[in-house]
């Protein structure tokens, strides 16, 4: 598939339209920063007329995201083949227990509408175990902290002992 346009525009096109679906947004942009150094242009000396090697520029992009979101890759009606027809789209929520599935983007879209209620629940409650497990694992990254603190200060005790009875013996 060719992609028209500037080279930002064509490597995020062919990116995108290869990694979509299976990959990170950030991922995928840290791809076409890649795909846009990878190589040397040919540009031409404005002062002299001659061929010379140029940097490629790099794009500059300002993510601010603090989780992985990811983007589900649609082909489109004109661009199936009767394999792609056969494959079902399912909801990008399926890990959390939406078991919505179509052939059809429309359908999938309005999926998106009609079920945002019970997404915002499956996401609470995702977010619920989250929360729970993680203050269960700083109360077990406390509970270490405590007991390497006492095993150090029983190994000093112990190494203070030792070394008090080696100075007796030398004595």
């Amino acid at each position: 598939m060719a992609y028209s346009g500037s080279r930002l525009i064509s490597s995020l096109c062919w990116v995108f339209h290869q990694h979509a679906g299976q990959e990170d947004v950030l991922t995928m942009i840290n791809k076409v920063n890649d795909h846009m150094t990878c190589g040397k242009d040919k540009g031409v000396n404005s002062d002299t007329g001659n061929p010379e090697e140029t940097q490629r520029q790099l794009p500059s992009w300002l993510v601010e995201t603090t989780r992985k979101f990811y983007l589900v890759k649609v082909i489109p009606a004109s661009d199936r083949s009767q394999a792609d027809m056969q494959d079902e789209l399912q909801c990008s929520l399926a890990s959390l227990g939406c078991f919505f599935t179509s052939n059809e983007t429309r359908e999938l879209a309005s999926h998106y509408e009609d079920a945002a209620d019970t997404h915002r629940r499956l996401c609470g409650e995702l977010l619920q175990k989250y929360s729970r497990r993680k203050d269960e694992l700083l109360k077990e990254k406390m509970e270490n902290s405590k007991l390497r603190d006492e095993l150090a200060k029983q190994t000093m005790e112990e190494n203070s002992k030792l070394q008090d009875e080696i100075d007796s013996r030398e004595k």
